[in-house]
């Protein structure tokens, strides 16, 4: 990062708590189900993928946060995306609805042709640290005051989100007829070299 940091958000206490005690709870089903029916070595092995899951998201949780500097953005994950402001044109705040799983508030930075330069999930942040950033960010921003599905989204801003999210259900018909294509071409190819 160049220069001295000017914002530095982490994930709100109250949500990591929140994420770590359903994911508990979730993984606690989990091994109760693997014990079920697979007896003892059921029961460790889920305990130890469910043990490593949980190190994970918690490790995740501990390093994630969005630093600003007077010329720079970085997002933290598991990796550091880094990004000079001078790229930022507008920021597309919007609640992201998937076609799986809870509701992702998200930032869009878009840059030059109204391409995403980049995109912030921001689940673990309050509301007011979120309204803070764009602040900092210092660009035109457009907030959605509603959840959006990714075709919502893309209706309004062309190209923001991916077709894959877009269209969801023709993505997993197109994997899964790619699928059966493949299977038959593998299955041919057997036929003919065994004859």
């Amino acid at each position: 990062m160049n220069g001295a940091v000017d914002l530095e958000l982490r994930p709100s206490a109250r949500r990591v708590r929140t994420v770590m005690v359903t994911a508990g709870l979730v993984f606690g089903m989990l091994v109760l189900v693997a014990t079920a029916a697979g007896g003892l070595p059921g029961l460790l092995l889920s305990l130890a993928l469910c043990a490593a899951g949980l190190f994970l998201g918690y490790a995740y949780l501990r390093r994630a946060r969005i630093v600003v500097t007077a010329t720079d953005i970085a997002v933290t994950g598991f990796r550091t995306r880094r990004l000079p402001l001078s790229e930022v044109t507008t920021v597309v705040r919007a609640s992201v609805v998937p076609a799986r799983g809870p509701v992702a508030p998200t930032l869009f930075l878009r840059g030059a042709g109204d391409r995403v330069v980049l995109r912030i999930r921001a689940d673990y942040y309050e509301t007011g640290d979120l309204d803070q950033l764009v602040r900092r960010i210092g660009r035109p921003a457009i907030e959605h005051d509603r959840p959006m599905t990714a075709a919502q989204l893309a209706a309004e801003h062309p190209g923001i989100v991916p077709w894959v999210e877009r269209r969801p259900i023709a993505f997993s018909f197109a994997v899964g007829f790619g699928m059966v294509v493949l299977v038959i071409l593998i299955a041919a190819v057997i036929v003919a070299l065994s004859a």
